[in-house]
């Protein structure tokens, strides 16, 4: 693979505790899944100090994923890897690390180092770091879940929430154009009263306007007040069903 496209895939550990659960997140991104590292923390256990293979490998389970963990006999294994390889190294010989790799091309193996991005390592170099020859492969099972159909999921069932606050929705609609009618209305009013009515003097026009707008006024309050009552009551439902 070309670094460009592997650069796709690298997800940045937030802490120094993270690089675990930040190469897992990188490979569910590789198979078109999505899984955020908070929810990857609580899915492995992650503490201060980290997180394990085993850890790693009950999490990527949690979200639909098969998992094998491997100690080799030799890094001329990797070269066998069809697929991503979270793999345990040892930075400084004394800080434990993960690291994510992708290939092995011309006697250079590419990988995803979380706190930095796409690393090239030649043999030696990664043979230096990897200490453990511990790897762990993970591949998507039955219930794994492509990304575009989360989102297609997430967006299906906002939906139906929404479908079943419709009529609430269109009361509230047209309760809103009467108040705009009603505004038009007043400033209509108000133009004719400024123009025609009070330079001619049309005394009686001039009350009957007044009483009109009186009463689009009290009616427009009217429906100003249902149209919040209806909108509290929706936006109540709405929140109640989002979080049960």
């Amino acid at each position: 693979m070309e670094i460009r496209n592997i650069e796709q895939y690298f997800v940045r550990q937030q802490s120094s505790s993270d690089c675990g659960v930040a190469c897992l997140a990188s490979v569910i991104k590789f198979f078109g899944g999505h899984s955020s590292l908070e929810q990857l923390r609580e899915f492995s256990g992650t503490a201060i100090g980290g997180t394990t293979m085993l850890g790693l490998s009950e999490a990527a389970a949690r979200i639909g994923m098969t998992s094998d963990a491997f100690r080799v006999d030799g890094i001329e294994r990797l070269k066998e890897l069809e697929t991503p390889a979270i793999m345990h190294v040892v930075i400084g010989g004394k800080l434990s690390h993960y690291i994510v790799c992708f290939s092995w091309e011309n006697e250079k193996i590419t990988c995803i180092d979380p706190s930095k991005g796409v690393v090239i390592y030649t043999p030696k170099e990664l043979s230096e770091v990897w200490l453990s020859k511990a790897l762990l492969l993970c591949t998507p099972g039955e219930s794994f879940i492509i990304q575009k159909l989360q989102e297609k999921g997430k967006r299906e069932w906002l939906l139906s929430l929404v479908k079943e606050d419709m009529p609430i929705l269109l009361i509230s609609g047209f309760l809103g154009l009467l108040m705009t009618l009603f505004g038009l209305s007043v400033g209509i009013f108000s133009q004719k009263l400024i123009i025609e009515i009070l330079p001619e003097k049309h005394w009686e026009k001039l009350i009957l306007g007044l009483g009109l707008v009186t009463v689009l006024l009290a009616a427009r309050s009217v429906v100003a007040f249902l149209k919040s009552t209806e909108l509290i009551q929706q936006s109540k439902d709405l929140n109640i069903a989002i979080f049960s």
